[in-house]
């Protein structure tokens, strides 16, 4: 009998600890993915708009009842024009493009771009990443060229998809897109010109 109750304390005390070990990871996940969001966000300024920050938090919880990522969603906005995947950073930040909403066919292709991230963001792919080489590999983030990002792109490809399995489209989709190419059209939402190379005096 002592034997079993001493079984039983060793077993309640190794999941206290597994749980204390859980929480440092994410709270220290966390800091890190915050870390980084501010250095992008300082790089690029997300665009504010309240009632997309409203949709796009809301959609995002719909997936984490699936999901279940041990740590809040936050969700920065960008200007990006050419990309419409969301990047997922630790702690569950995450960035997506502007363009994901405006070329979005239907809800259900915001919210996999969504759960992509956050799928990235579950499995701590940045932090597994060579973080001297994360300033080169965040501007292209969907259009990884190395075994181990196809392997990552794969993986969270997976998960997406299910998690997104019993996904019902909800109210908002269309408005949200519609202030979205407001948005666009305000911020003359156009892809960056390539600089040309000029002589010191030579006009354009």
């Amino acid at each position: 009998m002592l034997h079993l109750v001493a079984v039983v304390i060793c077993i309640m005390l190794l999941s206290v600890a597994i749980a204390e070990a859980q929480e440092l990871t994410a709270v220290r996940l966390r800091a890190m993915g915050s870390a980084i969001n501010e250095e992008l966000r300082r790089q690029s300024p997300p665009i504010e708009d309240a009632l997309l920050a409203g949709y796009l938090t809301a959609l995002a919880e719909r997936i984490n009842e699936r999901a279940r990522l041990p740590f809040p969603i936050s969700i920065d906005l960008t200007r990006d024009a050419a990309q419409t995947g969301a990047l997922g950073l630790p702690g569950g930040f995450l960035r997506l493009p502007l363009a994901a909403l405006i070329k979005a066919p239907t809800e259900r292709d915001v919210a996999l771009a969504l759960a992509h991230g956050m799928a990235h963001s579950a499995a701590h792919h940045v932090v597994r990443t060579d973080l001297a080489s994360v300033p080169i590999i965040f501007p292209s983030h969907d259009r990884f060229d190395f075994p181990r990002q196809r392997k990552q792109e794969e993986e969270a490809n997976g998960t997406a998809t299910t998690w997104l399995e019993a996904f019902e489209p909800g109210n908002g989709f269309e408005a949200a897109q519609q202030r979205a190419r407001e948005i666009a059209e305000a911020i003359a939402f156009k892809p960056k010109r390539k600089p040309t190379l000029r002589r010191p005096g030579e006009s354009r």
